[in-house]
């Protein structure tokens, strides 16, 4: 009994100082036995190992996102734009412009002081730019394009154009319709130097078709060059059409280039779209090649 005593005495000093050595007592092994698997299914959420590629292109861009769509004529120009009916009908002259040509391809030629007026017609809703076609028998030219509208078309808006080499081939300038979209207005072609041959006038034209911009002027469409061929030069700021953002869209991409300057791409948003994130800027430094370049966009999918 004694014996078993100190054996107990023992075990609990060992217990309370670990540190204790002692001898010559039974040693009593601890066996643990491993847990049973439950068989319930491991959860793993999907490409939890991010092994399995991602999904590419999801969902439907905007409207002609690679330009691929030509733009073209729309509308309707002014009555006699083209000067076939052999006379000024439906203008008003200033001075004594002469009509030049024959049957049916007349043309109005002003000179010193001269200019012609439209009678009123109506822009397209989608224009972008109203276009004159203008030449010269010799030598250079230059002269300016007016659009007058508002009330009793008292607000005069004009842009000048020139030529300097081979003017005697017909050229296309053209001035901005985007602000009088729907409005009813006169077109005025007035020579300022040179003698100025005048065809064509008031064709309004889609530059760049599903975009808007402010001024179509300041847009251009290429037909080459691009990562895919087509792309749009721009001095100002264009928009896409509305469109969904795919509800397994994670990031946007826009192939960009630019010679000069520098620019920013913006995403739209909210009601009215009136909510404007900046998601990159660039120059012409960091952009002077074709580069494409992602943003986030998955806090905006549907």
């Amino acid at each position: 009994m004694k014996r078993l005593a100190l054996f107990g005495i023992l075990i609990l000093l060992s217990a309370i100082m670990p540190g204790l050595k002692y001898t010559g007592l039974p040693y009593v092994p601890v066996v643990r036995a491993d847990p049973a698997l439950s068989g319930a299914t491991m959860f793993e959420p999907g490409n939890g190992s991010f092994s399995g590629a991602g999904l590419g292109d999801v969902g439907t861009p905007p409207t002609n996102h690679n330009f691929s769509t030509a733009g073209g004529s729309t509308g309707s120009p002014p009555t006699n734009y083209d000067l076939a009916s052999g006379t000024f009908s439906n203008w008003t002259l200033t001075g004594s412009p002469t009509i030049q040509g024959t049957s049916p391809a007349y043309f109005a030629r002003l000179g010193s002081g001269q200019k012609m007026k439209s009678d009123a017609f109506t822009v397209a809703s989608d224009a972008q730019t109203l276009t004159v076609q203008t030449s010269a028998a010799s030598g250079n030219y230059s002269g300016s394009i007016s659009i007058y509208s508002g009330g009793s078309y008292a607000t005069k808006t004009s842009t000048a154009f020139s030529c300097t080499s081979s003017c005697t081939t017909w050229k296309t300038f053209s001035a901005n319709a985007v602000t009088f979209q729907g409005q009813s207005i006169k077109i005025e072609v007035e020579r300022s130097t040179g003698t100025v041959e005048v065809d064509n006038v008031g064709i309004g034209q889609v530059i760049v078709s599903g975009w808007t911009m402010a001024n179509g002027t300041n847009v251009s469409l290429e037909t080459s060059g691009g990562p895919d061929g087509n792309f749009v030069s721009t001095t100002k700021a264009i928009t896409s059409a509305p469109f969904v953002v795919d509800g397994e869209g994670q990031n946007g991409s826009i192939s960009l280039r630019a010679t000069a300057g520098s620019f920013s791409v913006d995403v739209l948003s909210g009601g009215s779209y009136g909510t404007r994130t900046t998601v990159f800027t660039g120059n012409s430094t960091s952009f002077a090649s074709w580069t494409t370049k992602k943003f986030g966009i998955g806090e905006l999918r549907r």
